[in-house]
């Protein structure tokens, strides 16, 4: 078996929360048990610095790719009346809770205990950033749907119908929800680059940092 790599906990950084504690400590149960199977932990996380900025980074660049293509399209473009950007703003606000059940939704669908015992929400002060996480491990392509659905649902879909029937008030939601689900984009080029070739691989989210921890073997 590969020896296993450093999993930080985050306590250097910041004091743990009662939340943390707990998730900290099933993540060691988990752990333990996948060891003794002969799987070995990789640590695959960010900083909330760098998190914040890759996160803008993917999101703007994907949300950029939408907004060009309704110009280039030639779609009508009309000024957003000011009640419209409230309603837009609201709705925006009210899809932010709907990104973390979606993430939720997805990774708990088939799993023993279901979304109430596996999906816990929480908010990353330091960075006013809500947060949904899976206390339970699982596969690679649950994990990846699970990241990328919010962005799929309320950024993807939404931007393409906006470039289609050529509303504009729709394309700036898409939009946003795009850009919002910048640090899922992130998780998700780190799982890219993380190869599996010739490896079973396990999946669950670290208990206080932003990102996750990979179990792997070699396969069969």
């Amino acid at each position: 078996m590969a020896e296993n790599k450093k999993i930080s906990d985050g306590s250097e950084e910041r004091k743990l929360s009662k939340a943390e504690k707990r998730r900290l400590e099933n993540f060691q149960r988990i752990a333990g048990e996948l060891e003794v199977q002969g799987y070995a932990a990789k640590e695959l996380t960010a900083s909330t610095l760098k998190a914040n900025t890759l996160g803008v980074l993917f999101g703007v660049l994907l949300a950029a790719v939408f907004v060009v293509l309704y110009f280039v399209l030639k779609r009508p473009v009309s000024e957003v009346p000011p009640k419209v950007r409230f309603v837009i703003a609201i709705v925006f606000v009210a899809e932010i809770v709907i990104h973390e059940l979606i993430h939720g939704i997805t990774w708990s669908c088939g799993l023993k205990g279901g979304f109430r015992e596996n999906i816990e929400f929480g908010i990353i002060w330091q960075a006013l950033t809500p947060y949904c996480t899976c206390k339970s491990v699982i596969g690679r392509g649950r994990y990846f749907l699970g990241s990328i659905m919010p962005c799929i649902i309320l950024g993807i879909l939404p931007s393409i119908l906006a470039i289609i029937i050529g509303n504009v008030p729709l394309l700036v939601l898409g939009a946003l929800n795009v850009m919002a689900a910048g640090g899922d984009l992130m998780v998700i080029l780190m799982i890219l680059k993380n190869s599996a070739k010739g490896k079973e691989q396990l999946f669950l989210d670290h208990p206080s940092k932003i990102g996750l921890i990979v179990f792997e073997r070699d396969g069969e």
